[in-house]
Order: C-alpha cells, then structure tokens, then sequence
C-alpha cells in the first residue's frame, strides 16, 4: 500500500472532492512537528472546555506559529514524530478527549475533532 500523501488529501478536501478516510490515512503517516510550551511538555490549547493539541506539518509553520505566539524563537523546540503515532499515544490517552490543529495559524488550518480521532 502506497502512502497517502497529507498535503494532497488536505488540498482535495479544500477543494471539495477530499475523502475522509483517504485524508486520515494520511494524516497517520505525516511527519508532525509537536511544538512544547516552556515546561517541555506538548502544547495544548483549550477552547470552550475542550483541549486541542496542536501540530505541524513543517518546522517553519510551527516556528511561525511561534513568532505569532510571542515566544523566542530561539527557545522553541518540537518533538517530531508521524502523525499516527502521536494520536495514539498522546492525543487520545488523555482524561478528556483532546482534538487536533494541524498548522494552526495558516490558510490550510485542518481541525480534527475528538471524535474523529477516536478511530484513528
């Protein structure tokens, strides 16, 4: 099985025709850039009771995301790790159920509710 790739499948979504799935099943495989606040530990927003982790597809848009923020862009760090791996681990193990923002801060913003990660 070839790999999906995650900036296709988000373009297509963009666009209209994007299928589901095809856009989770790449979005498994994506190397995510996962920024860390000042404690070293994955940065979290909360929005309305509900907790989003927050994601990269490049180290530049999560720098740029940063500079947004405020932050020292010498001081920021990100652990890299592909997406699948870190909803299973990190995303979904919480008490609450946590969404996922891929590139915050950019025209191309894809927002993964809880539920749909879930089955992911």
């Amino acid at each position: 099985m070839s790999q999906v790739d995650f900036t296709q499948e988000r373009a297509a979504f963009f666009a209209g025709y994007g299928q589901p799935e095809e856009l989770l099943e790449a979005l498994r495989d994506q190397t995510l850039y996962v920024p860390l606040d000042v404690n070293d530990e994955f940065f979290t927003l909360v929005v309305d009771d509900v907790p989003w982790s927050v994601a990269f597809t490049t180290w530049k848009r999560a720098q740029d995301f940063a500079h947004a923020a405020g932050r020292d862009l010498a001081s920021v760090k990100a652990y890299e790790v592909t997406g699948g791996v870190f909803v299973a681990s990190v995303v979904t193990q919480g008490p609450v159920p946590t969404g996922l923002v891929v590139d915050a801060h950019q025209a191309d913003v894809m927002v993964f509710p809880p539920d749909v990660l879930k089955g992911m």
